[in-house]
């Protein structure tokens, strides 16, 4: 399948507001999400992948908890790898690209808590199941601020008005603190590390 045609003919559905063709197409990338990926070898179709990927969870189109999970870690690992790839070359990520991947562990924490929290307790044995959850959870939040503040950074005009980023930070204010605000920065830069290698593995795999 040529991925480039199949990709710009979504974005053009999606900003011609054509919700069938949207759907169908969309559809069709959730159907065979593992196959899109690893088919994906370029930054330009990594930021389509992630975006598709994206619009689908917010639509909801995957039936079963274990299918958006997967589609979660996808949307999370596309991006992880695309911004690697960017930061490799010298680029400075696109903001929207940085904002989704907030608002993916913003809204679809969810969704990637076990896989968080197999980073700390790779069998999930009962006596430290709940651990495990509070320090993913915990983690997960820090990890938002550190995209929080690399937006604030690199595009702080789009940071204080974007509206999204705005309600995440609402959300966050308990998870900040100033006093180990710098060494919570470094250790959620070495999580998103860790999460997206932890993906690519697993997903390697398969």
């Amino acid at each position: 399948m040529d991925l480039d045609k199949f990709f710009s003919d979504l974005e053009s559905a999606v900003e011609s507001g054509e919700r069938k063709a949207v759907r169908t197409l969309l559809t069709e990338v959730m159907n065979n999400r593992v196959a899109f990926y690893t088919q994906c070898s370029s930054i330009s179709l990594l930021e389509s992948y992630s975006k598709a990927m994206f619009h689908a969870l917010i639509l909801e189109l995957d039936e079963e908890e274990e299918d958006s999970i997967e589609s979660a870690e996808l949307c999370y690992l596309a991006l992880g790898n695309q911004i690697a790839a960017m930061q490799a070359a010298g680029i400075v990520p696109e903001a929207e690209t940085i904002k989704r991947r907030l608002l993916l562990l913003h809204y679809f924490n969810d969704y990637l808590t076990d896989t968080m929290m197999s980073l700390f307790t790779p069998e999930h044995k009962d006596d430290n199941i709940l651990e495990a959850r509070t320090l993913a959870i915990d983690c997960m939040a820090k990890m938002q601020l550190h995209d929080m503040s690399w937006l604030g950074e690199h595009y702080p005009e789009f940071a204080e008005s974007d509206e999204h980023i705005a309600v995440c930070d609402q959300d966050l204010s308990e998870s900040f603190d100033k006093e180990s605000i710098e060494q919570d920065m470094k250790n959620a830069s070495i999580m998103h590390k860790a999460l997206t290698a932890h993906l690519k593995v697993k997903y390697k795999e398969r």
